[in-house]
């Protein structure tokens, strides 16, 4: 048995995070190496513990000015976020119950016992999903496997934001980002990105390959996702309506999408507040998520995992941004959608018209299978080198 240890979001309440987190799970364990299979724990940050918390801060500080970078908790801020979430709307029974049935979790319950899972495991990954964005894990340096004297590697890791717009704009912060991505990136054997433009900018902090690579969701196919979906209520035909904030402008999207079509909506949001905002009363489960989108006649959604979501299930979609193409974190979404010859789908005002037909989905999904098989085989090589090395007795 080759036994894996994975760092990236856990225990959450925001559905790509969860799903993501599975998805790789579920790909690692498919794999043999070496003739063995392949086991997947998560480590559970979220049993860190409270005394090991950093203090509370403004949550809009500035890099420069936190002290406690090296801390491995998630930040306060990203856990309030949740909160935030759980107490007005979800109920973190709901993703709870999916992590009990599906993932299995590192005996690992605070920073100091983390050298003792080298002697457990095989192999440690960090990613996928935005675990280099400092706005939610504060430059931690568990999400770069500081602990790690096994092999280490990242797969489909993100900053979650355009890092050469936003530092080019923010000279202070990009001296102090750096300083972590140079201490901190070196460590890794191979280094799996998730968004192929910042390929160059990692490469600047370490000798590794730096290898680009697709989310770990669309490492399972459509009737792997289905498998798990559970039958949510629903009109039968609807537009489905996700999004991770509020904005005027997607609210205006919406309107002109329910009026063309005459479709019902149903909306699901991510944090609580905005869900009071938009009437975004449904309260579905992971799989019951993946269901809505299955059967939807529309997505329309700002959401990154949203978007791949609706990919896979060849919907009709459309996802929503704000500001410019190189704002923030609109680059996530471009450089893929050019890849799949679905710019088109990405839009950042009222549409003239809905376009009725599906996109070229057979296009985008064979220029998806070789980018899924290129994926693959970056994942399996990282994995026999960490098997080879177990066999010499590293």
């Amino acid at each position: 048995m080759v036994n894996v240890c994975g760092v990236t979001f856990d225990h959450t309440v925001n559905y790509g995070s969860c799903l993501q987190a599975y998805a790789l799970k579920t790909a690692i364990e498919k794999l043999q190496v070496g003739g063995e299979s392949c086991h997947y724990d998560l480590l559970p940050l979220r049993k860190f513990t409270k005394e090991e918390e950093p203090s509370p801060s403004d949550p809009t500080e500035s890099i420069p000015e936190k002290k406690h970078i090296k801390n491995p908790l998630i930040p306060l801020y990203y856990k309030v976020r949740y909160n935030l979430s759980v107490f007005c709307f979800y109920g973190r029974r709901r993703f709870s119950a999916f992590e009990d049935e599906y993932m299995t979790y590192a005996d690992c319950h605070s920073r100091k016992e983390l050298p003792s899972l080298n002697d457990v495991y095989d192999a440690f990954v960090c990613g996928s999903d935005v675990i280099w964005n400092f706005n939610y894990t504060n430059g931690a340096s568990v999400f770069f496997l500081d602990f790690a004297t096994k092999y280490a590697f990242s797969y489909a890791v993100s900053f979650g934001v355009n890092v050469l717009w936003n530092y080019r704009h923010k000279p202070e912060l990009s001296a102090r980002a750096e300083d972590i991505y140079r201490e901190n990136i070196p460590h890794l054997r191979q280094v799996g990105i998730r968004e192929a433009h910042v390929a160059d900018y990692v490469r600047k902090f370490t000798d590794s390959p730096v290898v680009p690579v697709c989310d770990p969701v669309f490492l399972l196919k459509a009737e792997e996702w289905e498998r798990i979906a559970v039958n949510a209520a629903k009109p039968k035909k609807y537009i489905f309506f996700y999004t991770t904030e509020t904005r005027d402008i997607y609210d205006e999207i919406l309107r002109k999408i329910k009026k063309d079509t005459g479709l019902p909506v149903i909306k699901v949001a991510w944090l609580g507040s905005d869900a009071l905002k938009q009437r975004a009363f449904a309260n579905p489960t992971p799989q019951e998520w993946i269901d809505l989108i299955k059967n939807a006649e529309y997505v329309v959604t700002n959401s990154y995992h949203g978007t791949l979501f609706s990919i896979i299930f060849r919907k009709k979609f459309y996802t929503m941004i704000r500001g410019k193409r190189e704002n923030s974190s609109n680059n996530r979404f471009y450089p893929l959608m050019e890849i799949l010859g679905l710019s088109d789908r990405v839009i950042n005002e009222v549409p003239e018209t809905i376009d009725p037909d599906y996109p070229d989905y057979d296009l985008a999904h064979a220029r998806l299978d070789d980018l899924v098989e290129h994926s693959l085989g970056f994942l399996r090589s990282n994995l026999e080198a960490a098997y080879q090395e177990k066999q010499e007795g590293h």
